[in-house]
C-alpha cells in the first residue's frame, strides 16, 4: 500500500507550504495514507490541513539537527513515496537514504530557477547549495519542479538532465480559495470610482516592486483614476514606502502588509500585476486567473510565461522596464479578458487536476 510523507520546514504562508497542504488533502481525499513532517510545527496553514493527517515535527531548524531527529524517526516509520521541499531537509533524507535508513524513494520538489537564483544569494550560500545539488539532490532519479524554466536551468548549469524532471504545475486552485474571495475587506478601498492594481507577494529585491510603483506614476501623471494595493512584508519595505513618499503617491499606493487572506483583495481588484526580476512559478498569477482576474507580469525565469500561455492568457513585459510594464498595465484595464476564459484556463492549476498527476508520478 501507498504510505506518502510529505518533508518541508514549516507551514508558514507560503507558496511552498500552501502547494504541500493542497496536495497533503487531496491525497487524502483519495484514500491515500500521507502525512507530514515538518521541522518546526508552526504556520497558519497548520489550520487548512484535514485534521485526519498526521503531522510530526523534527524540532530541528539546521542540517544538523534535522538528521539528528530523523534517525529514531525513519527507524519506527516506512513509506513509499517521500516528497520533500527545502534543499537540506531534502539532503538529509537522501543521506539516510544512502545509509539505508530511509528506503523510501524519495523525489525532491525542485522550486528554484538556480540560473536566476544563484546570483541573488552570498557567495558561501551559493557554493553551498551548489554542493548540495551535485553531491545529493541532482543524483536522485525523480523530481518535480513547477515550470520548465525550473528544469532548464538545471541542465543549463549541467547539474541533472531535464529528463529526469517532471513538471507539475503547483495545485493553487480550488474551492477554499475561490470562497475566501467572495470574503469582505475592512478597509474602504473599492467602489471609489478607481481601477484597482493590487500585487501581493513579498517586499524583496527579487519582487522589484520599485518598478511596479515606477509604472504605476508613470499612468498616475496620465490622469488615470488608479490605485495600487500591495500585499507583502520584507526586508525593502522601509525603502518602499519612502519611494513611495518621494514620487507623492501616498494617498494611492497602499500598502496593507501581510493579509492571511489576501484572496478577498484580490477578487475585488481590476487587475494583477506581477513584477518580479524571477520567480519559480509564480503562485499568484495562476491564483488571478483562477478568479477570472486579468493579469500583468514581467517575462520573467520562469512560470509566469507558462502560466499565461505565452500572453494568451494575460499581459507579458520585459524586467525591470516601468516604460513597457505601465503600457501592459494600461492595455489590460482598457482591453481586459473575460473572466470565464480566464479561469477555464486556470484549470491547469486545480487541485484536482495536479493530485492526479501527482498520483501517477508515485504509481
Amino acid at each position: 500500500m501507498r504510505r506518502i510523507l510529505l518533508v518541508i520546514h514549516d507551514l508558514k504562508g507560503g507558496g511552498a507550504e500552501r502547494v504541500f497542504v493542497n496536495l497533503a488533502n487531496s491525497l487524502h481525499k483519495e484514500k491515500i495514507v500521507v502525512e507530514i513532517l515538518l521541522a518546526e510545527k508552526t504556520g497558519i496553514f497548520l489550520d487548512h490541513l484535514n485534521p485526519q493527517i498526521q503531522v510530526y515535527e523534527l524540532g530541528a531548524k539546521k542540517m544538523a539537527g534535522y538528521l539528528k531527529s530523523m534517525f529514531p524517526f525513519f527507524r519506527k516509520r516506512t513509506y513509499s513515496h517521500i516528497l520533500s521541499s527545502g534543499d537540506s531537509l531534502t539532503s538529509s533524507l537522501l543521506i539516510l537514504k544512502k545509509l539505508g535508513v530511509i528506503r523510501a524513494k524519495v523525489v525532491p520538489a525542485l522550486v528554484y530557477n538556480l540560473l536566476a537564483y544563484l546570483p541573488e544569494i552570498p557567495y558561501v550560500n551559493r557554493k553551498w547549495l551548489l554542493f548540495l545539488y551535485r553531491t545529493l539532490i541532482c543524483r536522485v532519479s525523480v523530481a518535480t519542479a513547477p515550470s520548465q524554466g525550473i528544469a532548464d536551468s538545471l541542465e543549463n548549469l549541467e547539474l541533472m538532465s531535464k529528463s529526469k524532471v517532471h513538471i507539475i504545475y503547483n495545485p493553487v486552485v480550488d474551492d477554499e480559495m475561490l470562497a475566501k474571495g467572495q470574503e469582505p475587506v475592512t478597509e474602504p478601498l473599492f467602489n471609489n470610482g478607481k481601477q484597482t492594481l493590487i500585487s501581493i507577494g513579498r517586499i524583496t529585491s527579487q519582487k522589484d516592486h520599485h518598478t511596479l510603483v515606477s509604472a504605476f506614476d508613470l499612468l498616475h501623471k496620465k490622469g488615470m483614476q488608479i490605485q495600487l494595493i500591495i500585499l507583502g512584508i520584507g526586508d525593502m519595505e522601509k525603502e518602499l514606502r519612502q519611494y513611495i513618499t518621494d514620487l507623492g503617491l501616498t494617498n494611492d499606493v497602499i500598502l496593507l502588509g501581510f493579509k492571511e487572506n489576501p484572496y478577498a483583495y484580490l477578487a475585488k481588484s481590476d487587475l494583477f500585476v506581477l513584477s518580479s526580476v524571477f520567480e519559480g512559478f509564480g503562485n499568484v498569477v495562476a491564483e488571478a486567473l483562477g478568479m477570472g482576474i486579468n493579469v500583468v507580469s514581467t517575462d520573467c525565469p520562469s512560470g509566469p510565461s507558462e502560466i499565461l500561455e505565452g500572453g494568451k492568457c494575460g499581459w507579458l513585459c520585459p524586467v525591470s522596464n516601468p516604460q513597457k510594464l505601465a503600457e501592459a498595465i494600461e492595455d489590460a484595464l482598457a482591453n481586459p479578458k473575460s473572466a470565464d476564459f480566464l479561469k477555464a484556463s486556470s484549470t491547469r492549476f486545480h487541485v484536482d487536476t495536479i493530485s492526479k498527476q501527482y498520483m501517477q508520478l508515485l504509481n
